[in-house]
Formats: C-alpha cells, sequence, structure tokens
C-alpha cells in the first residue's frame, strides 16, 4: 500500500505559519519604547495625543496602532465615546455601547482612585 500525504498536518502547519508571520506584521505598528513611560515625557515622544469627546471632555490617546484611552487603558474613555476611523480614511469619536465587561472594568477603576 502507497504511502498517504498527511494533507490535514500540512495545512495545519500552514496555517499557524501565517498566524505568525501576521503577528509579526501587526508588532511593526507599535515601534515606540516598550518602557513605562509618564504622561509627559508620552506626549514629547509624540505616542500620546489630546483628543475632546462629543461630550467636551479632553482625554489622552495613543497615538499609534490601535486607539487606547490613556486614563482608562481601553478603547473606550470615561465617558463610553471610542475613536473610531471612517470609510472615507477620517477619523471621530463616536459613544459606544458598553459591555458588562467594560462596565466592570471601569467600575474597579474608579474604586482604585
Amino acid at each position: 500500500m502507497a504511502s498517504r500525504t498527511n494533507k490535514q498536518g500540512i495545512a495545519k502547519k500552514k496555517a499557524q505559519q501565517a498566524k505568525q508571520a501576521s503577528r509579526i506584521r501587526g508588532a511593526k505598528r507599535f515601534d515606540y519604547p516598550k518602557r513605562k513611560l509618564e504622561l509627559e515625557e508620552a506626549k514629547e515622544l509624540g505616542i500620546v495625543g489630546i483628543y475632546t469627546n462629543g461630550k467636551g471632555s479632553t482625554y489622552h490617546w495613543f497615538l499609534r496602532g490601535r486607539k487606547v484611552c490613556w486614563e482608562t487603558r481601553l478603547r473606550t474613555d470615561p465617558d463610553g465615546y471610542r475613536y473610531i476611523r471612517t470609510p472615507s480614511g477620517g477619523s471621530e469619536m463616536v459613544i459606544a455601547p458598553s459591555s458588562g465587561w467594560t462596565r466592570t472594568k471601569m467600575k474597579k477603576m474608579v474604586r482604585k482612585r
């Protein structure tokens, strides 16, 4: 009997390699220093910028990669606004429905302060 090729094993290996390659590509977006930065230092390096949400409150946001709020370390600010990219290439702040996980995380953060 002739030996069979391990098609599933080959496909699994290729998928794993593709996943690893995309992970490396994604890491290039975060080319700023990984050390724990103070807010003022991060502003000077151009890592953090200030955005005003629809309520009129201003919060600090990371400028590169995913838009993450400095104050909450989440993708939403304390008022529940999220920074999104529009299909036309622009960007805007929109109010985001908060999930149970986000609400719980915010409560814990407020309690710690």
